[in-house]
C-alpha cells in the first residue's frame, strides 16, 4: 500500500506527526501513486511524499523526477 500526500505548490512537506491530517490518496502500487501525481499536477496540485508500507519514501523533489516534469 502507498500513501501520497498532496497540498498546494506552496505547500511544505509534512512531517510524521502532521501526515494524518493532511490530504491523502492511498494506491495499492507505485505506479499508479506516481501516475496519479503526474494527473494531479496539470491541474496545479503537487504531490509533496509518497510512502509505502514497504518502507519507500518518495519527496516532491523525488516525484518530480520519476514522472518527468518538475514538480518542485
Amino acid at each position: 500500500m502507498y500513501r501520497a500526500y498532496f497540498g498546494t505548490p506552496q505547500c511544505g512537506i509534512p512531517g510524521p506527526l502532521e501526515k494524518e491530517r493532511w490530504p491523502s490518496r492511498s494506491f495499492s502500487d507505485l505506479g499508479e501513486a506516481l501516475f496519479w501525481a503526474e494527473r494531479v499536477a496539470k491541474r496545479g496540485t503537487v504531490v509533496v511524499a509518497i510512502d509505502g508500507d514497504d518502507g519507500t519514501q518518495l519527496r516532491r523533489t523525488d516525484i518530480a523526477s520519476q514522472i518527468g516534469r518538475s514538480l518542485a
